[in-house]
């Protein structure tokens, strides 16, 4: 009995999400109770005919699922009062629908619907049309039906005007028709005089018609990218706007009437060609937040420190050289940023600012901060852009001609026409490296267009020299040539970094062809000769030289025994008589121990096995590798090769 009394009184059916394939068939079931029925999610792809027999549905949502049409039945239930269809595959709306006076929400959005049919307007209670990214060319001509409509959406699609009808809906607060390619508004836009949200960002607008200052119940208004080059003189009618955005347009200056609208708390006039502000600005006192980024602006008013309730402001990349001190008095900012200009010297009164909680400054001309920024209680003061962290320590100085308290830290003075964080890297990166490449510095000023030379060194803080007692002409370059110490004396040119000098040296490539075969006694003589010229020993100690192609090395002047392989001629296969390698004895005396090659009669061969198995160069490589065989045992221990050689 309870089961019975369940069943005839659902109200709802939620299968929002479940997978659901078809057309629930317990709808129909509870067709005389049924007033919602949600289906978002699913893979729906028809809606039956008889969906008109459920005649007390107020809900139907079918958002996000595979539907390619509706049927007009679905306008006929009488009492529904929300329509949501967006997020599906359809292609047109029926254009023979019949009147529905009851529907209150149509929602078609996310559709592939070219065009929406003019019976549309017969909803005459409608008070939400939502027809955002469809493929709509132009909506219908007379809205003026729709006296109920409070919420017009057609955002993403090809609209290229509105109809000059739509003044007539006098009932409407939101009208979005953003990325669009409207060209212009209508002027009747005046009328509207309930509306609250205008969007009609990235469109092609050139300008503004005059009536759009009489919208007294505008609270945001939103007109960026678009080709705006001046707003309308008069916007003292605005009196409720809260947000004006104007972002992306080629604005040259802003209206003077700017300042009388009292309730403005978001401006935003990023990427525009703003050359000035109007002092009016300073009128906007309920004002938050202001971006004012990529223009322009070579000086701010000062009549920006009448904005008591300021907490952001945003002036990036502009031309200023100095920023006003008044802005002190706005004792609600607590982001500041002026990030990549030409300003020289921050006020000491901006230290009072107890609500300033981050502050960027990277890619000025900074040479210090005032000392007052030590009573910030900052969470980020940004100087570089390769700076790691948000906070870094500063040290106190003072100024050498007023005597002035100043603060600095290692990334002050910021140079000169640093603009771009690329920049900084290649400069930054061209002081680390000019210890080991001198030269990177004049490659990497082709890049950046600064001029240095070869001597451009890593620059210290003042602190760090005065603690090691050297003055900055003493902190030169790391890697001292041959060409800049011929002149001097022994030190004069030295540095804390002069340890590593280049020499004249040959390269291994030409002491490998220098070493010519040689044999007996002249051999020896010429390798004893050539480790007096000091060309294998590189001018080092001639007991612990090791020349290029020294086999063996007998430091015995230690009592260490120590063997070394190094890269022999090599073999050719084919040569009638073999080379074998060979320790020379009057090299060794010498005090080198070099490999020379010999020449030795071809072996013969074994008689005893088949002679194609013992090759000269078979027997060659097999004495080879016994020999050094030998070697790495010696090196192990000395008396086991002896051992093997009495054996």
């Amino acid at each position: 009995m309870f089961g019975c009394i369940g069943f005839r009184h659902v109200e709802q059916i939620d299968r929002r999400h479940s997978g659901v394939q078809r057309f629930p068939e317990d709808a129909f079931r509870h067709h005389r109770k049924l007033k919602s029925l949600l289906l978002d999610g699913n893979n729906i792809k028809q809606v039956p005919k008889n969906v008109s027999t459920l005649s007390k549905l107020e809900r139907l949502s079918l958002a996000d699922n595979e539907l390619t049409g509706v049927p007009a039945d679905i306008f006929r239930l009488g009492r529904l009062q929300e329509l949501i269809i967006k997020s599906n595959g359809i292609k047109e709306i029926p254009a023979d629908i019949k009147t529905n006076t009851s529907l209150l929400i149509l929602d078609i959005s996310s559709n592939a619907i070219n065009s929406v049919p003019d019976s549309i307007v017969e909803f005459t209670h409608l008070t939400s049309l939502c027809m955002n990214d469809c493929s709509l060319q132009r909506l219908p001509q007379e809205l003026s039906g729709l006296k109920c409509l409070q919420i017009l959406e057609a955002r993403d699609n090809h609209l290229k005007y509105l109809p000059q009808t739509i003044s007539q809906l006098k009932q409407l607060r939101k009208l979005d028709v953003g990325c669009n390619d409207i060209t212009d508004l209508p002027e009747g836009i005046g009328n509207l005089t309930l509306l609250e949200e205008l969007w009609v960002d990235t469109n092609d607008m050139e300008s503004l018609p005059v009536e759009i200052g009489a919208l007294e119940q505008l609270k945001v208004a939103d007109f960026s990218e678009n080709h705006l080059e001046s707003l309308p003189s008069d916007l003292r009618g605005l009196l409720s706007l809260q947000d004006l955005l104007l972002s992306t347009n080629t604005l040259l200056t802003l209206p003077d009437s700017i300042g009388s609208l009292k309730s403005l708390t978001q401006l935003k006039c990023e990427n525009n060609h703003l050359t000035q502000l109007p002092d009016t600005i300073g009128n906007l006192a309920t004002l938050r937040e202001l971006f004012l980024t990529d223009n322009m602006l070579e000086s701010l008013p000062s009549s920006l420190g009448k904005l008591k309730s300021l907490s952001t402001l945003y002036v990036d990349r502009n031309h200023l050289v100095s920023v006003p001190p008044e802005l002190c008095l706005c004792k609600s900012l607590s982001i500041l940023s002026f990030r990549q200009n030409s300003i020289t010297r921050i006020p000491p009164d901006y230290g009072m600012m107890a609500s300033l909680k981050v502050v960027d400054l990277c890619n000025n001309k900074l040479e210090n901060l005032p000392y007052s920024f030590l009573q910030l209680e900052l969470k980020a003061l940004w100087l570089s852009d390769n700076q790691s962290k948000p906070l870094i320590d500063l040290q106190e100085d003072s100024d050498p001609v007023t005597k002035e308290a100043l603060l600095t830290c290692v990334l002050l003075p910021q140079a000169i026409g640093q603009s771009q964080s690329l920049e900084n890297l290649l400069q930054v990166g061209t002081a680390g490296s000019s210890l080991m490449d001198p030269d990177a510095t004049s490659r990497a000023s082709q890049v950046t267009g600064s001029s240095h030379d070869r001597n451009t060194r890593v620059a210290f803080a003042p602190e760090t020299l005065e603690r090691t007692g050297e003055t900055e002409s003493e902190t030169t370059r790391g890697v001292a040539f041959a060409d800049d110490t011929k002149d001097k004396p022994d030190g004069a040119a030295g540095s804390r970094f002069t340890s590593a000098s280049r020499r004249d040296t040959p390269h291994p490539s030409t002491l490998l062809k220098d070493a010519t075969p040689a044999t007996g006694s002249a051999a020896a003589a010429a390798a004893a000769g050539k480790a007096e010229e000091g060309i294998l020993d590189n001018n080092a100690d001639e007991e612990n030289a090791i020349p290029a192609q020294v086999t063996f090395d007998e430091q015995r002047s230690n009592g260490d025994k120590h063997v070394s392989f190094g890269q022999g001629p090599d073999v050719d296969e084919e040569e009638e008589g073999d080379v074998i390698g060979s320790l020379d004895q009057t090299a060794v005396a010498a005090g080198q121990s070099k490999l020379l090659r010999k020449d030795t009669p071809k072996p013969k061969p074994y008689s005893g096995t088949d002679e194609s198995k013992h090759t000269p160069t078979r027997h060659a490589t097999f004495f080879r590798h016994t020999f050094l065989w030998q070697g790495i045992t010696r090196h192990g221990s000395v008396g086991g090769r002896r051992r093997r050689r009495g054996g």
